[in-house]
């Protein structure tokens, strides 16, 4: 596979944000070793979180990672061979889920979709699914910075004392996106703000989506955004690359069933 070059505003060319790269790639140029492994992950180092853990961030120290899930965000020890948190926090306004609850989901055999069911209900209440609205697309930046919604919010996340990782993280700045993007109203749903894709341009900006629109806007939260909205009837359901030189490439999905899509390509000129 080819890679484009390097966004020097990540953190790292490589697992910088969900699905890995500005090209969202969702790849990695590491050769694996060939043959069949079998392990017990209940056996293995873990960071609790979730219910979806949607992937770990590289941090700008090479020891470090950020495991980003649907309701903390935890700062990783992986120096030699370890696996182990050093500092988390809780997304902002998101309730926690007990770590008794996650090792229970963890560990528990599901046979059938109804008992899955059963237990996501159980935990999670009637709509599980709302857990989801929280932390699955994620950008880790230069300065050693995340970036996370809880649900219309962007936050960004890092050391609350870059010299002492011990003092935890904190919440740097955070994005009230209902202020830049128009409510969608989704099919069952009543219309409100819902965040989908989340990439870095080459210039260090952040691209934001949402069902029906789009925006780039400073990391620093500092200027105004500049917002396109899709064509009537367009939806944006999954995130979005980002080129070296300034390419947007988004596709969106039809609202009416069989209906066409657009795949867009937008232009960032800084």
């Amino acid at each position: 596979m080819h890679y484009q070059a390097s966004n020097p505003f990540l953190s790292s060319e490589h697992y910088s944000m969900t699905a890995f790269d500005s090209q969202q790639s969702d790849s990695f140029p590491f050769a694996l070793r060939p043959g069949r492994f079998d392990a017990d992950l209940l056996q293995l180092p873990r960071v609790l979180g979730g219910p979806v853990n949607i992937t770990c961030l590289a941090s700008t120290d090479p020891t470090r990672m950020w495991a980003m899930s649907t309701d903390r965000v935890t700062r990783v020890d992986v120096s030699g061979g370890r696996f182990e948190a050093v500092a988390a926090l809780a997304l902002p306004g998101v309730e926690p889920i007990a770590d008794d609850v996650l090792r229970e989901l963890a560990g528990t055999r599901l046979e059938s979709l109804a008992s899955a069911t059963t237990m996501a209900e159980r935990m999670f209440g009637a709509h599980p699914e709302m857990r989801t609205s929280n932390g699955l697309y994620t950008v880790a930046d230069c300065d050693d910075v995340v970036y996370v919604n809880a649900g219309s919010t962007i936050h960004a996340i890092g050391l609350a004392d870059p010299a002492d990782e011990g003092a935890g993280l904190t919440v740097l700045r955070s994005l009230d996106t209902t202020e830049i993007f128009e409510p969608f109203a989704f099919p069952g749903y009543p219309a409100s703000v819902k965040l989908i894709g989340m990439n870095l341009t080459y210039d260090g900006h952040l691209v934001l989506g949402a069902f029906g629109q789009i925006c780039v806007v400073p990391r620093t939260f500092d200027g105004a955004p500049q917002v396109h909205t899709f064509e009537p009837g367009q939806l944006l359901t999954n995130s979005f690359a980002v080129g070296a030189e300034g390419g947007i490439f988004v596709a969106t999905g039809s609202l009416a069933p069989g209906g066409d899509g657009i795949m867009h390509k937008l232009v960032w000129t800084g």
